[in-house]
């Protein structure tokens, strides 16, 4: 097991204007501002496995699952078989201590494939929905297995001292500088 330094906490949605106008009011009530001097952006909301990737000193150092939020299980070995997740960060202002968080999803092509053979043979399960599959081939001990069933991750958060900018999207958009995959979708 591992213990988060900062918990994970679970993110939310919202599905109308009413619902996001009351987001902005709790915000700016919160820390007593202006609700037009927010400003906010915005991605989607995916659905796999949250995960937790620490790097020193720009190198991958352990993953970690959400699990309850406060501890979760090391997925090091895994994690690093996910093609989009980089062993050595590139760039330039990259912190010595930085966590990660992201999604680990299966894009529903490799779910269709895994699912095809599962039915081939039939030793092996066949999931209900590409998050389950994401869910259970991470928890797998196996890395070579965990490669074969091609997940992908969307880095969405970043932790650490001396981040490289003040915003949320400055440090998405350093985090793409230092070799994440970053949703096409951020706003």
């Amino acid at each position: 097991t591992v213990t988060h330094k900062i918990p994970m906490l679970s993110l939310d949605n919202v599905f109308n204007s009413q619902q996001l106008l009351d987001f902005v009011k709790r915000v700016s009530d919160g820390l007593g501002i202006d609700e037009k001097s927010i400003e906010f952006c915005a991605e989607p909301k995916l659905d796999g496995l949250a995960v937790s990737i620490i790097y020193k000193d720009g190198v991958f150092e352990m993953a970690a699952t959400r699990g309850d939020g406060k501890v979760g299980e090391d997925v090091s070995a895994q994690v690093k078989t996910i093609s989009n997740v980089p062993l050595v960060l590139h760039g330039d202002n990259i912190p010595s201590y930085l966590e990660v968080r992201g999604e680990c999803f299966m894009p529903h092509s490799a779910f269709n494939e895994l699912n095809e053979k599962a039915k081939l043979d039939k030793k092996q399960k066949v999931f209900a929905n590409p998050r389950n599959a994401a869910a259970g081939t991470i928890k797998l001990q196996d890395s070579k297995e965990v490669a074969k069933r091609k997940l992908d991750a969307y880095l969405y958060y970043m932790l650490g001292e001396n981040l490289p900018a003040d915003t949320h999207s400055g440090c998405l958009e350093a985090a793409s500088k230092f070799g994440f995959k970053i949703s096409d979708a951020v706003k």
